[in-house]
Order: C-alpha cells, then structure tokens, then sequence
C-alpha cells in the first residue's frame, strides 16, 4: 500500500498587502490545487476561491481535472459578469489527483508542478505564458528571469478562450511532488528549489524552508505551495543511501590526510584518559 503525506502552505508575501492565491489538500479527495488569483478590487482571492470550489465539487462528482477546470472557467466567468468591479478577474491553476499509483496533473497559467524522483528534479508543467513563447525563440532562462515580462500569462481561468494542458504518470516510491504559484519559482531557481526537495526535512519542515526562502530572496508576489511525499521512509532510505556513498568517497579521496589525524586525535585522547587516571 502506498504511504502518501503531504503539507500546503500559502504566504501574503512582503510586498502583497493581501493574499489572491488559494490552496487546497483534500486526502479523502485524493485533490491537490493550488490558484493564483487576479484583477482589481480585491477579486483576485474570489476567483481563486472559485476555482477551488469548482473544481473540489466536480471532483466529487467524478469529472476529470480538466473538465472541473473547465466547469471553474465558467463560473468565474459568470461571477464576473454579475460583478462590474470584477470584470476581468482570473485566476492561473494547477491541480493534481490521484488514483491507486496513477496521477495526473493539469493546470492553465503559470502554476507549476515539480516532481523530484531519484535527487533530480523535472518540471511536469509548461507555463502558458508569454516567456514561453520568448523561450521558444532563444531566450535564455537567465534572462527569462529577469524579463519585464516575465508575469505575462496567455491563459487564465475565466479570461478569454480556455484549453487547459494535462499530463499523466505513475508514482514510484520516494517521489516527491511540488505544486506552487509562480510567487516560488519567480523567487527560486530550479537548482536552488531542487537542493531544498533532496534534503532530509520531513513535508511540514520542507513547506516552512520553501516559503522562508522566497520570502527572503524578495518575496515580491503571494507565495503557495504544497509538497506531496509517496511512500517518504523509501526516500530517506535513499537519502541516508546517497549520504554514506559521498561519505565514503570524502574517505576514498582523502584517506591519506584523515588517517593520520585520526590516529593523533585517538592518541591525543588515549594520553588524556592515562593523565586523569594518575591523578
């Protein structure tokens, strides 16, 4: 039987004065969502909170992710249009479900979702965003993070024309999965993100770590995450694995320096128990 944990963490930021990103992790659903509101008037936390809704009740009813996306484009949309002040509200989403080892993931904008399998990391998503585009024609990933139109997104739940993109796989003990709002990744590298995803920490340690750091790098837009573990004693199985094999070749590779200090810090303490014996 598989073991699954997980935690979700969302964070205002240090710059937002209010949080339009949404979250949700539903074990007996088996659903995982995170949304990432906009528009004015404070309405981009009522369409992400639509979103979640949406999809959580067509999930229930047996719809598949993108057709629960599907059914939370119209009514964000319909909330919209009964709202002068919420015109153009939207929102970006990536939602991941589950059934026995299958999952899928599918998601519109910018939200992302990583998988972490055997210490390398693979995003499973691809932005729908303008930077793809730019990507697509040479842009390198060092720039693309510091372009002024990095934020550009193309699709968005209840804006315009919808077509949400889907992936499917299996799960393989000691995965580890990270759904987030761009607030993380816009912060975070791929590599730094990765390095926090192989450490030891357990998934409420991990979610604290990867909201603490894009607070610090800046914090500049709401931050949302949530780490699902499978099967999380395989991975540190492996982690503890993967530490004795880099301890022992630190050994291999200095044995010659680490031999002789060893016998001085064993001979050195073998003096200091005969002289508190004489005493």
């Amino acid at each position: 039987m598989t073991l699954i944990e997980f935690d979700a963490k969302t964070d205002t930021g240090v710059v937002r004065d209010h949080n339009e990103d949404a979250i949700l992790a539903d074990a007996n659903a088996k659903l995982w969502v995170v949304a990432d509101g906009m528009g004015g008037h404070a309405c981009g936390e009522v369409a992400s909170a639509i979103v979640l809704k949406t999809i959580k009740a067509s999930s229930a009813m047996g719809r598949g992710l993108v057709e629960a996306i599907q059914n939370a484009h119209a009514d964000v949309k319909a909330a919209a249009e009964s709202n002068a002040n919420a015109k153009g509200m939207g929102s970006t989403v990536v939602a991941m479900s589950y059934t026995g080892n299958s999952y899928k993931v599918a998601w519109v904008g910018d939200s992302r979702a990583y998988r972490l399998r055997k210490q390398k990391l693979q995003l499973l998503t691809r932005d729908h965003s303008y930077l793809e585009l730019l990507k697509d024609n040479g842009l390198t990933e060092e720039a693309a993070r510091e372009h002024p139109k990095r934020n550009i997104i193309v699709q968005a739940v209840g804006v315009g024309e919808l077509s949400p993109d889907i992936v499917e796989g299996e799960f393989k003990s000691g995965d580890r999965y990270l759904l987030c709002s761009d607030g993380l990744n816009d912060e975070l590298a791929d590599d730094e993100i990765e390095a926090i995803l192989n450490s030891a920490q357990n998934t409420p340690e991990l979610i604290d770590t990867l909201v603490e750091r894009a607070l610090h790098h800046g914090g500049r837009d709401n931050v949302s995450v949530i780490v699902i573990d499978i099967d999380p004693e395989q991975r540190r199985c492996v982690d503890n694995t993967a530490l004795g094999a880099k301890l022992g070749k630190v050994w291999a590779a200095n044995k010659s320096v680490l031999l002789p200090l060893l016998a001085g810090m064993l001979a050195a303490t073998i003096m200091a128990l005969i002289m508190l014996a004489l005493r």
